[in-house]
């Protein structure tokens, strides 16, 4: 059985996909993409474009995998 675990953090984007077997966990993927989110955010106080594309672009590579590897 695999399973998958996303962390949704301000500067990196993570996911982890295993899979059980027997008595142990085998990972199959283990992704970071840094999307950086509070890029100038200090600054203009809303979320940079530019940081919602990097977002979007991350999702979508990780929902890819999610299917590919049947999650």
């Amino acid at each position: 059985m695999k399973f998958a675990g996303i962390d949704l953090g301000s500067n990196t984007y993570l996911l982890t996909i295993a899979e059980k077997q027997s008595n142990h966990w085998k990972v199959l993927i283990d992704a970071i993409r840094y999307v950086r989110l509070g890029q100038q955010v200090d600054r203009t106080g809303s979320i940079h474009s530019e940081a919602l594309l990097r977002s979007k672009q991350a999702l979508n590579e990780f929902a890819l995998m999610l299917r590919q590897h049947q999650v």
